[in-house]
């Protein structure tokens, strides 16, 4: 459930925003603790796809996936694209819109279908 309640609320701050999500990465604008802990995070997933297959347990898969929603409801509630400057909003939205991506994955190689909507 809080996977797909992450995945929903990633998915309505990409939907409602007036902004675009930025087509590169400027680390500089993503300098905040809570967007390097989600970055981080997001660069993990290939490793944990890897040790889930090589250790034939889907459960790391679902470890890594609620550790990604933790760095993800920490960045959204310190990290707020309403209010930002378009350049800080498109990044954080870049960010977003990755972790959205790789929850979305993650959820559909469990065999669960990702909701945009709760």
């Amino acid at each position: 459930m809080r996977l797909q309640y992450t995945h929903c609320r990633l998915h309505s701050i990409l939907s409602s925003s007036t902004h675009k999500p930025a087509l590169e990465c400027d680390p500089d604008a993503l300098a905040e603790p809570e967007a390097v802990a989600l970055a981080m995070e997001i660069a993990r997933y290939e490793e944990s796809l890897l040790k889930a297959h090589a250790e034939l347990e889907a459960c790391t898969l679902v470890v890594y996936l609620f550790y990604l929603t933790h760095a993800a409801n920490k960045a959204i509630k310190l990290l707020p694209v309403k209010g930002s400057g378009g350049h800080l909003a498109s990044q954080r939205l870049l960010l977003f819109s990755k972790c959205k991506e790789v929850l979305g994955e993650g959820l559909t190689l469990l065999g669960i279908t990702p909701l945009e909507q709760m």
